[in-house]
Formats: C-alpha cells, structure tokens, sequence
C-alpha cells in the first residue's frame, strides 16, 4: 500500500536497498539488544532507571559505540571506566540475534528478488563480515547481485560513497535507479547520489504512520511497505 502512486515516478529499472528495516525488521532485535546493554550501563552508573522503547529506538542509526556516550551525556556521568564490559556485553550474543528474535523479512521481498535479481543490490554500512553472518542467519545469502558494505574506501551514509558503488557495479542508469531505505538518512544519502529516494516502513504504514512522514518530510518519492507495490501493474 503505497501513500503515492508510483506512477508519478521515473520508470524504474534498477533497485538498491538498505538492509536493516528494509530487507528485514532487525531494528526490533537490535532494540532489545541494545537496549538491555544500555539498561546495563545506567545500573553500573548508579542511575535508578531504564531507558523506555522510545528512547531505545532514538538512538537507532547511531554506531553503537556512540549510543553509551549519547545516554551518559543525557544522565550526566563518564561511560568511560565501563565502556570496556559494555562493549563485551553488546558483543555477547550478537552472532544469533536474528535467529533468537525471530526476525521478519520485508513483505514479498523474495518475489520482488526473485524477479529483479540481476538489477538489485545491497548498500548497507554494515561490514562485510558481518552482512555475510546476518544474511547467512536470515536465508538470504543467494538473492542480490551486488553488495555494497562499508569500507575505509566509502564513508558512512548519509555520503553517496556506497550508493555510487552500487551503481557502478550493477551498471545502473542513475536516472532510473532507486534506494530503498527506512530512515532520513537513506533519502540524504539517495538524493545526495542522483537517485530516486523510496520510503520503506517495514512495520507497516497503518502501523507506523509517523514513521512515513518523517520518510515524506527526508525527501522519498514515495513510501511502501510491500515490495509488491514495485511490480508492474501495482500502485
């Protein structure tokens, strides 16, 4: 169900898509993951709280070597005499996090592959080591001809860096080319690269509006959240 026709688009031919929130609902696992890691931090501090789901889903985007700084500036302390055992914390568990969350993949995602693998890739500012296990975790290893991860030679969204990339390998036509992404960052970084910026809200939109107009007010052309909608013939 999209919120504008994607008749009133370019015609598309080429597909990019961010991988967390886009190609899976992992933002979920990693909220409950990180959050009880950051409870943790608040504890060791002496803060006689927990930050809500709210706060939690905030930080999300942020590396999360980051988010200890962001939530001991909040709480006013140094995170530094517990960065170390809050890092291992996080790093605990990490390689079946998906598997023990049980993790969504994006409504008709693998059709929409299946039918579009030669022209879609994957551009995320994951490392590969750790794309290749979480795709590997989710079954997804096979379904993109191209893989875009972060490396010392691209920077971090929302820089163009890795959407270039993307579409230098797949051979694309920047003016018929899309990124997929979930937050204002990806339309930043889609429109920064000369392509057509899409909203995706894998949660569904009558679930999280809020979500799609933060996607409408960043910039995206439109905002789904069945890949269904990019086959010929839907609206």
């Amino acid at each position: 169900m999209t919120i504008q026709r994607f008749e009133t688009l370019p015609h598309l031919k080429w597909y990019l898509l961010d991988f967390d929130g886009v190609v899976a609902d992992t933002e979920s696992a990693f909220d409950a993951h990180d959050g009880a890691v950051l409870n943790a931090l608040l504890k060791r501090a002496g803060i006689d709280r927990e930050l809500d789901k709210a706060e939690v889903r905030a930080l999300a985007g942020i590396p999360f070597p980051e988010k200890p700084k962001i939530v001991a500036a909040q709480y006013g302390f140094d995170p530094a005499p517990h960065m170390d055992e809050i890092l291992s914390l996080r790093n605990e568990g990490r390689d079946d996090l998906f598997s023990r969350h049980n993790v969504m993949i994006a409504r008709d995602l693998k059709p929409f592959l299946e039918a579009n693998q030669s022209r879609t890739g994957l551009v995320t500012n994951k490392d590969s080591d750790r794309l290749e296990k979480d795709m590997s975790a989710l079954k997804l290893a096979g379904y993109f001809a191209v893989r875009v991860c972060l490396s010392p030679a691209f920077r971090r969204k929302p820089a163009p860096d890795l959407l270039f990339e993307g579409i230098r390998r797949l051979g694309a036509n920047p003016a018929e080319t899309a990124y997929v992404g979930d937050n204002e960052l990806d339309m930043q970084a889609a429109r920064a690269a000369g392509i057509v910026p899409l909203g995706f809200v894998i949660e569904g939109l009558e679930k999280r509006p809020e979500r799609a107009a933060e996607l409408r007010a960043a910039g995206a052309a439109a905002v789904f959240d069945d890949f269904s909608d990019l086959q010929p013939g839907r609206s």
